[in-house]
């Protein structure tokens, strides 16, 4: 009488776990294509919803309406788009000295090195925002959208870039992070 018991104890819960569980496919989940954190580089895994065209005509560059982007920001603020395009510059140069060069700090710079790379290849079309957010500090978050070829692999992968800006103790716009 006990065996039958336990027996059917056994069943029925391995019934009840079995109707609770989860049930989706693998393929019916969705997945994450890039994931960041703070002061990290994009996941760079390839997937071929990121590749936008061939690599063999990828052509570096810059074209982003600044005076769009500039439309949005305060007289005071508008240096700060400077940094920006100095930055993206020595990413699309490989201009290592003009990269490093908005950063506050040289260890910021030494972290943010993982964007800055031979490998890629950069091409940025546009400013998707600019946030402003004032509490201790005045920092203004600016989305830049593009696309990076790894050569060393031969893909493409769309690319959203967060620069955190806002002025030094100097009174200086300086980055402050990019993520």
């Amino acid at each position: 009488m006990l065996k039958s018991f336990a027996l059917t104890m056994l069943l029925t819960s391995f019934i009840v776990l079995t109707a609770c569980g989860d049930t989706t496919s693998p393929t019916d989940k969705s997945t994450n294509t890039t994931n960041t954190t703070q002061n990290s580089v994009p996941d760079t895994s390839k997937h071929s919803e990121n590749e936008t065209e061939s690599s063999t005509h990828f052509k570096p560059g810059i074209n982003i309406d600044f005076n769009k982007a500039e439309s949005s920001l305060t007289e005071d603020e508008s240096p700060l788009l400077d940094v920006l395009k100095l930055n993206l510059k020595g990413l699309v140069e490989h201009d290592h000295h003009l990269y490093r060069s908005g950063f506050v700090t040289e260890k910021l710079a030494d972290a943010m090195e993982g964007y800055y790379n031979e490998d890629f290849q950069y091409k940025f079309s546009t400013i998707e925002s600019i946030e402003k957010f004032v509490s201790t500090y005045k920092q203004v978050h600016v989305f830049v959208l593009g696309e990076r070829l790894d050569s060393s692999t031969d893909t493409i992968e769309a690319v959203k870039m967060m620069y955190a800006i806002r002025k030094n103790n100097e009174g200086v716009w300086s980055i402050y992070t990019i993520d």
